[in-house]
């Protein structure tokens, strides 16, 4: 009598859906780091363009309120926008926190301590000498 030969059939999809499931976690991954990125990038460049804009007028505060309805207005598909501003006779500085876009489940990100994007920027102030 020959020996039972094991039969193998449909051992091939399931080793295939697992590679699929393992590919389309780390391409998740990845597209989730690059919106991160340019979500910082975002958040930064405002943050000093809207700091620059008041360290011509520190002690005007319609030129601090225009530069706050930009940086919302610029910011405006970002979630929790907060807003700091601070100076001391040299410099002004401006703190601006939003809630990070995230492309993973929320619970991953929330336990990681990457859930917000946080950036101060200090500006000398300009004077004509």
């Amino acid at each position: 009598m020959l020996p039972r030969v094991r039969d193998e059939r449909g051992t091939g999809i399931v080793g295939s859906f697992f590679g699929a499931v393992v590919f389309l976690a780390f391409l998740a991954l990845a597209a989730h780091t690059l919106v991160s990125l340019y979500a910082t990038s975002v958040v930064t460049a405002v943050a000093w363009d809207d700091a620059r804009r008041v360290s011509r007028a520190p002690n005007d505060a319609a030129v601090v309120a225009s530069a706050e309805d930009d940086l919302h207005n610029r910011l405006r598909g970002f979630h929790d926008v907060t807003v700091q501003w601070q100076s001391n006779p040299e410099e002004v500085g401006l703190s601006v926190g939003v809630k990070r876009p995230v492309l993973l489940p929320r619970a991953l990100v929330a336990n990681a301590g990457f859930d917000r994007i946080q950036r101060t920027v200090w500006v000398r102030e300009e004077r004509l000498r």
